[in-house]
This record gives C-alpha cells, structure tokens and sequence, in this order.
C-alpha cells in the first residue's frame, strides 16, 4: 500500500507531519501523517487539523488530502492514556498509528528529542511506508491547499519573522562557538522554521542523524543550542542547501495580529495556546 521506494542505508524518520506521495503523480498516492508527543503533563491534545474543509469534501479533522489518497496518521505521544481514537474524526481509507514515547521534564528537551525519534524510526520502520518524510509541529491546523507542490529532495520553509528585511547578522542563529551550531554573524542565507521541513527519506535521514548527533556532542559538554533543533537544522541548511524553499504561508501563526500583502494564501497556521498548559515548564 506504501509507496515504496526504500532506504539504501538503515532507513530514515521525522516528528509531526508525514506526506508520502510517489514521484508519478499519476500513480496511486499513500500518505503518513505523524505527529509527536500530542499529549501533554495536563492531558491537553492538540492535533493537526482542517479549520476549513471547503474543498475537501467535507471532511472535517486531521486530513487536508483527498480522500482518493490513503492515509495514516502516526501519532507519538507521551501520554498515551489520554489519547482514544475517537478524538480523531476519520474517514474510509484513514488509519491511526500510536507509538509511545518518552516524557521530559523541559520542553527544550521534547523539541531536542524530535531528532532521536525520526533517525529511530526511520531505521526501524519508516523506510517501509513512505518516500517523501515531511515534520510538522502538531499545534498546527491546515487552511489551505497543500500537495505535490510542497515536494521536493530536500524542503525547508522560512520563519515567518525573519524572511522580510532582517540582516543576516541578526538571524537568531546560535552564536556561540563552542556548539556544534554555531553560525558566523558573516554567514547564512535564511532562517528556517523547525515546524515545516521535509524531504526524500534519504536526505531526510542524513539531516536527522547529523543533527542529532550534534546535539549529543553539544549535551557533552553542557551546551544547549539557542533554539534547540531548529538551531541545528539552520546549520545543516546552511552547507545543504535545501532543493526547495517555501515561503511562510506554509507556516503562519494565529498570534499575528493581521496578515501581510504578500501572504496571499495562510495554507498552515500555528494555534494560539497557552504555554503554562502544554509545557512543563
């Protein structure tokens, strides 16, 4: 049922959002939708949803995609006692896949931990089901049309508050040399968010086991980078450049008051929530 194009290493992973689609659009289409620790310390579910199914026969819940696509919704959660099926609206041909992971005590720790568990599970199961790997943050609800325009080798998209006018020197990379992070003020081209990335599975992997690697050598010596994974996916871009570069439609945010001129479509949108609820601490 999967589209199949495998690994020719140990396989490959990610966090939040998974599209799977095969190169000949023509072709059957399979898509993985996974989301990571959706549960939280106050047993608060935030799950990626369709605010407006217009055009998507109105279905209402977490798939923006055809119904013609089969699609499973992988969820990782760290409280799998609060989650129950029946909190997902689902469809013929949409399936759910739950896989526990571990809690943390500091949020820093959970988006840090995205790595670890795509590089994981890319090596043990992920290269079986799809070929495209996208992560997406799970407080996120789809507004807009998003397919096989989004695909490509290797995707990244830009923050919604640096992509205007802001210098690179005053990109919020990490600055500190002792991490394995660390951006010169000299150097960079963009800042990317770490809610929407994505990818070939091969690529995706080798992004994932470097960056968590790196990450490892940084807790070796007591150092956290600035923002956590996206710290290290910013330096990984850096010297790989990503194949395709979308803009932040696909990544707005419900805390901005208005939306700009040149945002015409708002496709993903993050959900306003409140942070003493869903982190802990």
């Amino acid at each position: 049922m999967a589209c199949g194009r495998k690994l020719h290493q140990s396989g490959a992973f990610a966090a939040p959002l998974l599209n799977c689609l095969p190169d000949d659009s023509s072709s059957s289409k399979y898509i993985l939708q996974l989301e990571y620790h959706v549960a939280t310390h106050q047993n608060t579910l935030y799950h990626t949803s369709v605010e407006d199914p217009e055009d998507s026969g109105g279905e209402r819940g977490v798939f923006w995609f055809p119904q013609e696509v089969q699609s499973l919704l992988g969820l990782f959660p760290d409280r799998k006692d609060v989650l129950a099926s029946g909190q997902i609206p689902l469809t013929q041909g949409r399936n759910i896949s739950i896989h526990d992971v571990p809690s943390a005590n500091r949020w820093q720790d959970v988006v840090l931990s995205k790595m670890k568990w795509a590089k994981l599970a890319l090596e043990t199961w992920l290269h079986r089901e799809a070929d495209y790997l996208f992560m997406m943050d799970v407080d996120s609800v789809f507004r807009g049309h998003v397919g096989a325009e989004a695909l490509s080798r290797l995707v990244g998209t830009l923050h919604r508050m640096y992509y205007r006018t802001t210098k690179r020197e005053d990109f919020p990379y990490e600055r500190r040399p002792e991490s394995q992070a660390y951006i010169p003020p000299t150097e960079g081209d963009y800042y990317y968010t770490a809610a929407v990335w994505g990818g070939l599975l091969d690529d995706m992997y080798r992004l994932v086991k470097h960056c968590d690697e790196k990450s490892q050598e940084d807790a070796k010596i007591g150092v956290e980078a600035a923002w956590q994974e996206e710290s290290h996916l910013n330096k990984y871009f850096l010297y790989n450049k990503p194949t395709k570069v979308l803009s932040p439609e696909y990544l707005w945010s419900d805390y901005e008051g208005s939306i700009p001129a040149d945002i015409r479509v708002v496709r993903i949108a993050q959900l306003v929530k409140n942070y003493q609820e869903v982190r802990p601490n």
